[in-house]
């Protein structure tokens, strides 16, 4: 029985790898159902996003800057496409919301780590519902993903650019499934767990 629970978890793994959250932006209206009516949509919540971030959120203390934010540009619409094809309304099977597909334990880690100010604190407005305050909690979830738990001491030998692409399998995974796993098959680098997956699969 832990070994089929295992295989799943490697199976889902695999599956948010190569999902496509690294695409070409310029290829991006060349996905089913994305048009760029919609990116244009997406891109305005983002932007309105990263405004409200940098002037009400911190973390332990000192602000979320715009290079921060900015740091992690490329990944936003890809991901956005694969948790919901860009549509804010979407709802998956394990009540991820929104364009980001932020579940109920992903926005309890961003409000655990981030101090908000403002109306996104008020729990009565469904925060991570609304296109925007759904572009603030996923943008800080893969923030939190990549500069937190993506710099745990058992990832210290993945360069950057992998620890990116971590913190992609993070947010849609979870940080805790994710390190799990890298313990499991004793992955020493990004290649490592990517061909140990797909031994194991």
């Amino acid at each position: 029985e832990k070994r089929l629970v295992l295989m799943k978890r490697l199976e889902e793994t695999r599956d948010a790898r190569d999902d496509g959250a690294e695409q070409n932006a310029n290829s991006l209206t060349t996905v089913p159902g994305i048009t760029p009516e919609k990116l244009a949509e997406a891109q305005d919540s983002l932007t309105k996003a990263k405004r409200y971030i940098v002037r009400n959120v911190s973390f332990r203390g000192d602000p979320v800057t715009m290079s921060d934010l900015n740091r992690l540009d490329e990944y936003y619409i890809p991901l956005m496409i694969k948790e919901s094809r860009l549509n804010n309304e979407a709802v998956s099977p394990k009540a991820a919301v929104g364009y980001f597909g932020i579940t109920a334990s992903a926005a309890a880690d961003v409000e655990q780590d981030f101090a908000f100010e403002g109306r996104l604190t008020k729990k009565a407005d469904k925060i991570y519902g609304s296109p925007i305050n759904n572009c603030v909690y996923g943008m800080l979830n893969l923030w939190l993903s990549r500069n937190k738990y993506a710099e745990q001491s058992r990832y210290s030998e993945v360069s950057p650019e992998d620890k990116d692409k971590l913190a992609l399998m993070m947010h849609n995974k979870g940080p805790t499934k994710i390190g799990a796993l890298w313990d499991k098959l004793g992955a020493n680098s990004y290649r490592d767990f990517q061909n140990k997956l797909s031994d194991a699969l």
